[in-house]
């Protein structure tokens, strides 16, 4: 697959899916960390192991269980916001403002 410099853009920085994460000390329920496309947190480049914690002051809270959200998910994968067709990308925005209406930054963290 050739991708173009925006498509790698995209690949890096844009959540692609999101992994639940316990924190000791935070008594939130709904805990995810947003990934990119190559499963590593937002704006990672590295294709060796992460240790995901490292990354949670990246985390948002959900407000309720996200893989309950209805019309949020592409293709109503749980968790999943886009994938390599051009089609979810065309709506991936709208997805992505429905999914932050549904979330709130944790301060604090690191």
């Amino acid at each position: 697959m050739n991708y173009t410099e925006q498509d790698m853009w995209f690949r890096y920085w844009m959540p692609y899916t999101f992994t639940k994460l316990e924190i000791d000390g935070v008594n939130f329920k709904h805990v995810y960390l947003p990934l990119n496309r190559n499963y590593k947190p937002l704006g990672c480049f590295t294709s060796s192991y992460v240790d995901y914690y490292d990354y949670r002051n990246q985390c948002m809270r959900f407000i309720k269980n996200p893989n309950t959200l209805s019309g949020v998910w592409w293709n109503n994968a749980p968790l999943f916001l886009y994938n390599d067709g051009d089609e979810s990308r065309e709506t991936y925005f709208k997805r992505l403002g429905k999914v932050l209406q549904y979330t709130k930054i944790i301060k604090g963290l690191d």
